[in-house]
């Protein structure tokens, strides 16, 4: 009787430290999936946060730039040109600044890939237009400029409304009708410019490079997740 009691016993106490150790595992596993859990949910929100802040400073940048006098100012040479044949070397001359302007903001933006004036009354054309090569900006050449009023982005643009961006899906770019190599996941903002008749006179676009974003939020939402 004295030795089954004591056997009992035993297994009373065997079990009861298993189950502490249990419960203290089960405890321990949860405190850290919360912990996890809340670190994910901070850092997606911190992500979300900053690619909203990315967003709001890419249409300032292209609101700035839709509303650079020099904008209307070609569009009126333009016009004039019949009467004052001179105004097609002021058109030439207001082309060069825009297209300096794009340039500049290409130097000190990482991020944005080309900026684009497309010219309404010429089937979309591309006026003025700087881009990048190996990180490198310039300003494309003549040669090398195309008609865009096929492309969704331009069209959409101008559906939108005075004072309104449209912003595209992510997709490839393409020039000359082929898809660049290596490929280039492109984001546009894209707003159209309107005269004083709100006659719409082109669409300026900003070309993101989605791959750059993608790296940097992805980075900032892994980094600070580990556990100690």
């Amino acid at each position: 009787m004295a030795l089954k009691l004591a056997l009992f016993i035993s297994g009373l106490l065997i079990f009861t430290s298993l189950s502490l150790i249990v419960v203290h595992e089960w405890l321990a596993y949860r405190t850290l999936f919360e912990i996890s859990k809340n670190q994910i949910i901070s850092k997606t929100n911190d992500v979300v946060s900053e690619l909203e802040k990315f967003i709001q400073q890419t249409e300032l940048d292209l609101t700035y730039i839709s509303s650079l006098p020099d904008i209307n100012e070609y569009h009126q040479n333009l016009n004039l040109i019949s009467a004052a044949p001179q105004n097609n070397h002021n058109a030439k001359e207001i082309k060069k600044r825009i297209s300096n302007t794009f340039l500049n903001f290409l130097q000190t933006h990482s991020n944005y890939l080309q900026i684009r004036f497309l010219y309404h009354p010429d089937s979309g054309f591309e006026v003025a237009r700087a881009e990048k090569f190996a990180d490198k900006a310039i300003i494309t050449p003549d040669s090398m400029l195309q008609y865009k009023s096929s492309r969704e982005y331009f069209r959409k643009s101008l559906m939108v409304g005075p004072g309104n961006t449209y912003r595209s899906q992510i997709d490839l770019n393409r020039e000359q009708g082929r898809i660049v190599m290596p490929p280039q996941p492109t984001w546009r903002f894209a707003r159209a410019v309107y005269d004083s008749n709100l006659e719409p006179i082109g669409v300026i676009i900003i070309n993101v490079d989605f791959k750059k974003i993608s790296g940097m939020l992805k980075e900032n939402l892994h980094k600070g997740l580990s556990l100690h």
